[in-house]
């Protein structure tokens, strides 16, 4: 999973923290954990590595087709899957055209990263829906993919105020995380409050920071 420094840590090159959900109904437990991805724009590993975890990724996305045909699998598994495919592909191309700003070829695999982050997060607001899943993951998710437009505007170098404008969206949902965690008395640990609060903490400084 990628996390950026300083404002997150970082760790292994991929892009989808979740684990799997079976929305069909096993005991699975998702996780979901707060990403940043200024790690894509300087893959920590060399063209053979990722080839290597690309080649996985796409027998992971086989195996999850199976598990669909069989009846026994889920989207949003599968879209999981096929992000993570697409982080890597776009750090493999970063790897082969290390330009400071996105290439076009980077260009459409973030617009595609994007996208797949929101069909990831509709079939997880389904099982959501369905008493399946708990609602902080759903946040954490959303938060996710908010961190990625972010991180993508500014290595488009676009406008401050676009940033900003999905900046107060990553802050609105981190208090909404903090609120729910600190509903579920019993359910979250103290652990998981304290993260969260550390989370919006993070967050509105980089707030405070864009609208200098």
């Amino acid at each position: 999973m990628i996390f950026i420094t300083p404002l997150f840590y970082v760790s292994t090159l991929v892009c989808t923290a979740e684990m799997p959900v079976d929305v069909q109904g096993d005991d699975r437990v998702l996780s979901v954990k707060v990403e940043g991805w200024a790690q894509l724009m300087s893959p920590g590993e060399d063209q053979s590595s990722l080839e290597k975890q690309i080649a996985k990724a796409k027998a992971e996305i086989e195996a999850q087709i199976r598990r669909l045909e069989g009846g026994v699998g889920s989207y949003y598994e599968y879209y999981s899957a096929v992000g993570n495919l697409l982080c890597l592909q776009f750090a493999l191309n970063r790897v082969e055209d290390p330009k400071p700003k996105l290439t076009q070829r980077q260009k459409l695999l973030a617009e595609d990263i994007k996208d797949n982050f929101q069909k990831r997060i509709h079939f997880l607001a389904n099982a959501h829906s369905a008493g399946m899943v708990n609602g902080a993951e759903l946040i954490k998710l959303k938060i996710n993919a908010l961190l990625f437009e972010r991180e993508m505007l500014q290595l488009s170098v676009s406008a401050p105020g676009a940033i900003v404008s999905v900046q107060e969206k990553v802050v609105k949902e981190a208090h909404a995380l903090v609120d729910m965690r600190r509903k579920q008395t019993g359910v979250a640990t103290k652990d998981e409050l304290e993260r969260a609060e550390q989370l919006r903490e993070r967050e509105v400084r980089m707030l405070e920071q864009l609208k200098e």
